[in-house]
């Protein structure tokens, strides 16, 4: 089977850590550790986005008419309190993405495992709950690195192998910024939700994760186009060289 032939799910997440909470008649703030607030799945199936959803998340233990998110969180993310009143607990919002990934191969930002990876996050926090993320992941950036690095082995002609490629990604340079590689590829992030507040559209995790979905099927479908290619130059060149003996030998074309 193909890469094409998959299907992959694009995950987004929105994390905060601290808020601020009206308690014995004054504001302060509170270290909640980092917890997930918003979470958009995208749905690829034949190099195509199928189907897709997102929803914000309700911080259990909190009441949202009780807190305030920091400044840098609203600027960041263009998420306020009032975003989360009536939103599903996280372990309905597990159990949902858990139900929409089966099968499929997760597309994450980032496949890191440190602690503050978002995706790990939420595999923890699902853990909890009884739902086990054991589907194959690849991250968008080593995607998109290993793209770049198979791009330049073509250019020296030499052979490559996808395993290679991705185990020699270490030698590639640091991540680029992912706004830059989308603006490369000519995508843009959009979001039908209208801030009311500040007026202003903001980026929100569905916006991002149909943003990667876009960027991940681009690479996939330029990339078998290019193997396709590789394969098809090998082919006439195997070919000539078997004229060339046969010419050498006497043997009729």
């Amino acid at each position: 089977m193909s890469d094409s032939d998959k299907t992959y799910v694009v995950l987004t997440f929105a994390t905060v850590n601290w808020i601020e909470e009206f308690t014995t008649g004054k504001w302060e703030s509170v270290n909640i550790g980092d917890r997930i607030i918003e979470v958009a799945a995208v749905k690829i199936k034949e190099m195509e986005i199928a189907e897709h959803f997102s929803t914000f998340v309700a911080l259990d233990g909190y009441y949202a008419a009780d807190i305030e998110f920091s400044y840098y969180d609203i600027n960041r993310l263009g998420i306020y309190p009032e975003h989360l009143i009536g939103a599903p607990s996280l372990e309905e919002v597990c159990k949902r993405v858990h139900s929409f990934c089966e099968g499929a191969t997760i597309v994450a930002v980032s496949s890191e495992k440190r602690p503050s990876n978002p995706y790990r996050i939420f595999c923890k926090e699902a853990e909890k709950y009884g739902y086990v993320f054991d589907n194959p992941l690849i991250s968008i950036y080593d995607v998109y690195l290993c793209f770049k690095f198979k791009g330049a082995i073509r250019e020296q002609e030499e052979p490559y192998e996808t395993l290679s490629a991705i185990r020699l990604s270490g030698l590639l340079p640091e991540e680029p910024d992912i706004e830059q590689i989308l603006e490369k590829y000519d995508i843009f992030i959009f979001s039908n939700l209208y801030d009311k507040k500040d007026w202003y559209v903001r980026k929100d995790a569905l916006g991002w994760a149909l943003a990667f979905a876009q960027l991940f099927i681009k690479i996939v479908c330029y990339d078998e186009e290019e193997m396709e290619d590789d394969a098809h130059s090998e082919a006439e060149k195997t070919d000539d060289e078997y004229n060339n003996s046969s010419a050498e030998e006497g043997f009729p074309f």
